[in-house]
């Protein structure tokens, strides 16, 4: 898909995972739910678990991981330092699984494809 803001168009690629696609399994060898294990993503020195978890989602130093949610339903926004293979993930609190947006994105277009997910 690709997406055209009048300045630049953009190509953007969706899927629907199911839970195992989201972490490649790595939330059930670390005993955490999805959304925890996108959480230690976050976390600035989270011990070994973080650093298993950074590895294996291909999140480096230089990548930032943003947050967005409405109480229901969370995003995960993986931003790579060049853009390219940037990655949101948007899960649901009551759903198994959920929708992986890819692409060659930065924070200020993450934000605005998540504005509606604000509080």
């Amino acid at each position: 898909m690709q997406l055209h803001d009048g300045e630049q168009t953009t190509d953007l690629t969706f899927s629907r995972l199911d839970d195992q696609m989201l972490t490649g399994g790595l939330h059930e060898h670390l005993g955490k739910s999805v959304s925890e294990t996108f959480e230690l993503l976050r976390q600035s020195n989270g011990g070994e678990k973080h650093d298993l978890a950074r590895e294996v989602m291909d999140v480096d130093q230089n990548a930032t991981v943003r947050v967005y949610g409405n109480g229901q339903s969370k995003a995960y926004a993986l931003l790579r330092e060049s853009g390219k293979y940037s990655s949101i993930f948007m899960l649901h609190k009551d759903r198994e699984g959920g929708i992986k947006i890819g692409g060659e994105f930065d924070q200020h277009l993450a934000e605005r494809l998540l504005s509606a997910m604000r509080p």
